[in-house]
């Protein structure tokens, strides 16, 4: 079964018993990312609730052997994210999420970027993630590091000449 969507993918593991590869990635279980993906190739393009990828949760957990699992599996370096309808209901539904997740075209990059995960910036940049890709506000990855306080983030992307 091929499951590119979030209703289809979820049904698919709950049937098998198992987490879809989203929950995979986002809990850093390499062996079942593997799985995933030896069973269905096409699992690495699922997207959820905001349009993420599995590899926006690898890299934002800073999973690194499931990052390189995922790319080598077809992932795309600089997927983006799309926005989840931002109602004063779903805002107060998803409050513990940061405004991050209502916005468009955030890259797999611009959410590590925004967690602080230097290594997973690092995996990405050696996987020709773009530098240049701006999210819906118009910021680069670098931006978000710098609008998020993260030096070291910011220190990197800079040193491998990231724009601003």
């Amino acid at each position: 079964m091929i499951c590119r969507d979030i209703s289809q993918a979820a049904a698919a593991a709950r049937i098998a018993g198992k987490p879809w590869i989203i929950d995979a990635a986002r809990s850093g279980d390499v062996k079942l990312v593997e799985d995933h993906c030896i069973a269905d190739p096409a699992c690495v393009h699922q997207r959820g609730g905001v349009g993420e990828t599995a590899l926006h949760y690898a890299a934002m957990k800073g999973h690194l052997e499931v990052i390189q699992v995922l790319l080598s599996a077809g992932a795309e370096v600089d997927s983006k994210n799309k926005s989840a309808p931002t109602t004063e209901k779903t805002a107060l539904k998803f409050k513990y999420y940061s405004l991050m997740f209502f916005s468009d075209g955030y890259t797999v990059l611009h959410w590590a970027a925004y967690y602080g995960q230097l290594d997973s910036c690092r995996l990405l940049v050696e996987a020709r993630a773009d530098l240049s890709l701006r999210n819906s506000n118009g910021y680069t990855a670098l931006k978000v590091a710098i609008l998020q306080n993260k030096a070291d983030v910011v220190a990197f992307l800079r040193s491998v000449g990231a724009p601003e």
